[in-house]
């Protein structure tokens, strides 16, 4: 596949989650809150600006609000049971096989199923969605078994992501962390498959025993990472001038881009939480 069809690809991933977002705004309240939802979904600069970077946000976006749609949009009934979870279930497997943010989908349904049915029908359509996704994840993890020899259910890059959210000099966002495995550094531990899986166990059983044994330092980190994760959304201009070597011309436009990603999001972001009370 080409560059250009990849770039191509994407932008046909974005609009097509539009109308998605239009189901989900319909869905959850009404025909108008759905046309401006989408409205606001085709014309959001931080969205399109995802567009022409081969990075996974814009399938992964499609899924994760088809599954949310699925979700409100077809609740189980007599006549369709099993059809609406096995379908979100699916989707929950494919966002998560995309990025594996994608699983948080599935305590998202439990409340929702918890809000709406009771705890009898939660756990029956919460069985029947996990195995779905088990289903459609299983390939994938056979898939790692026989070319890694080893039992890692979607991705070895979740070891690196405890580790540097659990660390000693882990800050709250995106880093390597200093500490290697074998010799070899978290930068470099997918350059052998072998570098890969022993990365992949100690870097799980590291991250896990530090989040157990520094419960003060979790707590600062918790307030670190939402932070993080909430105070800004310009960061995808770095990538769009490939980290500063192919800077947007002129400087102007791109020193202006830096404030559009930001004044959009927080606009966006505050008018969401001013909305909940209504």
């Amino acid at each position: 596949m080409s560059i250009v069809a990849a770039k191509v690809f994407n932008a046909a991933v974005g609009a097509l989650t539009i109308p998605f977002v239009y189901g989900l705004g319909s869905a959850i309240f009404n025909r108008r809150s759905g046309l401006a939802a989408a409205g606001l979904f085709a014309l959001f600069p931080n969205a399109i600006a995802w567009t022409p970077l081969l990075f996974p946000e814009q399938l992964f976006i499609l899924l994760f609000v088809a599954a949310l749609w699925v979700l409100v949009a077809f609740p189980p009934t007599e006549q369709r049971r099993w059809t609406p979870l096995i379908a979100f279930g699916a989707l929950v497997a494919l966002a998560t096989l995309t990025r594996g943010q994608g699983a948080v989908l599935i305590p998202i349904a439990v409340v929702y199923w918890l809000m709406r049915s009771g705890w009898r029908p939660t756990l029956r359509s919460t069985a029947v969605a996990l195995v779905a996704a088990a289903a459609v994840i299983t390939p994938w993890t056979i898939r790692n078994a026989i070319e890694l020899h080893a039992f890692i259910p979607i991705s070895t890059n979740s070891a690196a992501a405890i580790r540097a959210g659990h660390a000693p000099d882990a800050t709250g966002t995106t880093m390597w962390t200093g500490d290697d495995v074998d010799g070899v550094s978290m930068d470099q531990m997918m350059r052998r498959p072998d570098w890969e899986v022993r990365a992949y166990r100690e870097y799980t059983r590291r991250g896990i025993s530090y989040a157990l044994t520094h419960p003060q330092r979790e707590l600062e980190l918790t307030g670190s990472k939402i932070y993080h994760l909430y105070r800004s959304d310009s960061g995808v201009i770095p990538w769009l001038t490939t980290l500063g070597a192919t800077p947007i011309e002129p400087q102007g436009l791109e020193n202006a881009l830096w404030r559009v990603f930001d004044y959009s999001y927080y606009i966006l972001l505050f008018a969401a939480v001013a909305s909940v009370p209504f």
